[in-house]
């Protein structure tokens, strides 16, 4: 799931300046999904759109095969 690889970058930036506190989870949740960048986003769309691609392919020849 795209969502997952964006949120685990979310989780690990947060992890890495972790001081345990709720001002800090605050400060630090911006700066994080900032690490989300349009090329991240780009390449999960690329990926899905691949993998999308080899489902339909698949599909289609199994549907020959019938």
């Amino acid at each position: 799931q795209p969502i997952e690889t964006c949120w685990g970058i979310v989780k690990n930036e947060i992890g890495r300046n972790c001081d345990f506190t709720m001002n800090n989870l605050i400060q630090q949740l911006e700066s994080a999904f900032g690490k989300v960048t349009a090329k991240t986003c780009a390449g999960l769309i690329r990926k899905t759109r691949d993998i999308e691609d080899a489902f339909w392919r698949d599909d289609a020849a199994l549907d020959e095969q019938n």
